[in-house]
C-alpha cells in the first residue's frame, strides 16, 4: 500500500517510510492512496470487546 501527502505532493511512500518520516516533505499528513474493501460479513463476525 502506498501513502501520499494530504497537501498534494505527488511523492508516494511505503507504510514504513511514512511511519519513519512522520510528516511529508510539504508538512502534510500521510494518508493511504486507496482504502481496502472490508466485507460486511467480516465486520459482523468481528468480536465485540468492551
Amino acid at each position: 500500500m502506498k501513502y501520499s501527502s494530504t497537501r498534494g505532493d505527488s511523492v508516494q511512500v511505503t507504510a514504513a517510510e511514512a511511519i519513519i518520516k512522520g510528516l511529508a516533505a510539504d508538512s502534510g499528513l500521510f494518508v493511504p492512496d486507496e482504502l481496502p474493501q472490508i466485507s460486511p460479513s467480516f465486520i459482523e463476525d468481528f468480536p465485540v470487546i468492551y
